[in-house]
């Protein structure tokens, strides 16, 4: 899978409560434009971060960086998964996959839905996996 990432870093402030020294802001990178179901995740993770409602703050001062990798060789198919790095290091959560069978493309509920399960995984340590 290609790892290349955008220049501009989208930050988002993102408060877990019950998550110890994760909580506070996070800076997400996504891969280069150019797949539109992945474009759709990255959008849908934004929202997700942005929930709390804390302004964003400029990609240098998140202690938290979130990078996405994400294939999707058809509209019905989706792989993904989020690396976490902070001060303690690089951490690659599993990859996950969603897939539809009865559209033609993934629908915003599901594609919000696994941004979800992708943040949870990112943030959880127990189910980091040192890279």
């Amino acid at each position: 899978m290609r790892s290349a990432f955008l220049p501009a870093t989208l930050v988002a402030a993102l408060a877990m409560s019950g998550t110890p020294g994760q909580a506070g802001p996070v800076a997400l990178t996504c891969p280069e434009a150019g797949n539109a179901l992945v474009a759709r995740l990255c959008a849908a993770l934004q929202e997700e971060l942005r929930r709390p409602g804390r302004p964003p703050l400029p990609a240098g001062e998140a202690p938290l960086r979130l990078l996405l990798e994400a294939e999707s060789p058809r509209p019905d198919l989706l792989r993904a998964r989020l690396i976490a790095q902070d001060a303690s290091g690089r951490r690659a959560a599993e990859m996950l996959e969603l897939s539809v069978m009865d559209r033609a493309t993934i629908p915003e509920a599901r594609l919000r839905s696994f941004a979800r399960l992708l943040l949870g995984e990112a943030l959880s340590r127990k189910r980091l996996q040192t890279r």
